[in-house]
């Protein structure tokens, strides 16, 4: 059973933080997320001060970590025509200056559109987002934006996904969003067939965004469905955008990267899956991580966790998929995802670089995963998604 990559709502929250080993014991330990909230992004200025932002019962919900625990903040609202929506992400220049984003729907037969709203200190502002135009035939794009940065005062970016209206599960292409310091427009990106889910900048000449997308092709009338990985890598230079690349393990029928972060100018690594085919329209995914310059990168397969082998699988293998990274030098890293066991037990999977080897853990926390990472000082972390978080601590 193939492991579906969830665009919308990937990302967890880690965090490293400087602490006498007496205070809290090494390893991942649960953390109490907000009652009724469900935070899917993160962004953190030290290890006393997070900004949380997802879902809850009653619409969007935003959230603040003081270095013991979470406390809900003023909501995030929606436009007023709005039925519904997500915040997917979340950057803090300061704590009076966070920008969030997202996606909001008008309606079940109408297109996504891309949501942007920006923190003051106090409450929040929804901010106007230009959608991406359609091409012909169709009449209307699913915009939506899945990860932000800020390497300027007056300089942001935002990347995405801008999908045809009615054109099925096709992967859509890249969407990039640049904010000039009184509004956003399109940026030109070259073309993809994947669309962007992750974003790291060093400078404000500096930025990598990565992106890959599971999907099917044909249909079950025809006979000729066929499964395929698409990803993309791009690197913004200062003035444009341009595509980079991504050699996949050896052996492997497909691979991507869903989460980056880069260190310096030429220091990144990226995470991600790859995809084993077991016949046209089945195949199995296992986490890879790939260190590069910001425009190369080159992958290989994380090793399985213990506890994901747990027996009943007709493909003999877990599954195991890493969406977010986040990297406090080039030799520590945390990232995380979720797993499949192969009994077909669901759960959050963590992962830690220590500068020349990956450790994954298969969380028992249940059918959920995690999706945001924020890595503010060595050897403290902490993750969210699907409401719960996790901290880590090295």
């Amino acid at each position: 059973m193939i492991v579906r990559q969830r665009l919308a709502s990937v990302s967890a929250l880690i965090v490293f933080v400087a602490l006498s080993p007496m205070a809290l014991a090494a390893g991942w330990s649960s953390v109490q997320t907000p009652k009724n909230s469900f935070l899917d992004g993160l962004g953190c200025r030290s290890t006393r001060w997070c900004m949380g932002v997802g879902t809850g019962r009653t619409g969007l919900t935003a959230a603040f970590w003081n270095g013991r625990r979470w406390k809900l903040i003023a909501r995030p609202r929606l436009p007023a025509h709005a039925e519904g929506g997500s915040l997917s992400a979340v950057t803090c220049r300061s704590e009076q200056a966070c920008v969030a984003v997202g996606l909001f729907a008008t309606g079940q037969y109408r297109p996504e559109r891309p949501l942007i709203e920006r923190w003051n200190g106090r409450a929040w502002r929804i901010e106007t987002a230009p959608t991406a135009p359609a091409p012909a035939p169709y009449r209307a794009s699913n915009t939506y934006l899945a990860a932000v940065a800020c390497p300027g005062a007056r300089l942001c970016f935002a990347v995405g996904h801008a999908v045809p209206f009615g054109a099925g599960n096709a992967p859509g292409g890249p969407l990039i969003e640049r904010w000039n310091g009184s509004r956003w427009r399109l940026a030109s990106s070259p073309p993809g067939d994947s669309p962007l889910t992750a974003l790291s900048c060093t400078a404000t000449r500096i930025c990598t965004a990565v992106g890959g997308f599971e999907y099917v092709t044909g249909t079950p009338d025809a006979g000729n469905e066929q499964v395929r990985y698409a990803s993309i890598v791009e690197r913004w230079s200062g003035s444009t955008w341009s595509l980079g690349s991504l050699t996949p393990p050896a052996g492997a029928d497909g691979a991507g990267l869903l989460g980056v972060s880069c260190t310096s100018l030429n220091t990144c690594m990226g995470v991600g899956s790859q995809l084993n085919t077991v016949n046209a329209v089945q195949g199995v995914n296992q986490s890879i991580a790939g260190a590069g310059d910001g425009t190369l990168f080159s992958a290989a397969p994380v090793p399985n966790p213990p506890g994901a082998d747990r027996g009943g699988s007709s493909s003999g293998e877990p599954q195991t998929v890493l969406t977010a990274i986040a990297c406090t030098t080039s030799a520590q890293c945390a990232a995380v995802g979720h797993y499949e066991a192969t009994n077909g037990a669901l759960g959050p999977l963590a992962a830690i670089w220590n500068g020349t080897g990956w450790a994954q853990t298969a969380l028992r926390r249940g059918p959920v995963a995690l999706s945001s990472v924020a890595c503010p000082a060595l050897g403290w972390c902490l993750s969210v998604g699907d409401g719960i978080a996790e901290r880590w601590i090295g």
